[in-house]
């Protein structure tokens, strides 16, 4: 009984959770994974079999990786991980001032933004 009880308990957890990650993020947990394969397998291919584009090309490059996000990830989660960034990164309140890094955060926003409204 006892163990039911604990097994009932984490698939609740796991549960919530996954209800987190659905309002977070705009989909569910157990498909994260698989986005995430989706947008960057090609990439991960290339850079495993060490053909394609330069590793560092393709890092800096790509406004979503500067960003950390993933190019289905709603606008909400790609202005507040933006925000979260600029606070971090900003030259003169930043709590790890970087301007460089600032900069190139800044520029993948206005690229992201900017093809979004295009389409």
């Amino acid at each position: 009984m006892a163990k039911r009880i604990k097994m009932n308990n984490v698939v609740n957890f796991l549960r919530n959770v996954d209800e987190i990650a659905l309002i977070a993020t705009g989909t569910r947990l157990r498909d994260i994974g698989h986005r995430i394969l989706d947008a960057w397998g090609e990439d991960i291919k290339k850079a495993a079999t060490g053909t394609g584009a330069n590793k560092e090309e393709t890092l800096a490059d790509d406004p979503y990786r500067v960003l950390h996000c993933h190019p289905e990830d709603y606008d909400v989660v790609v202005k507040a991980r933006f925000r979260l960034l600029c606070k971090e990164l900003h030259p003169d309140t930043g709590t790890h001032p970087d301007p460089k890094e600032f900069q190139r955060v800044n520029e993948a926003y206005q690229k992201i933004m900017a093809d979004r409204h295009k389409q």
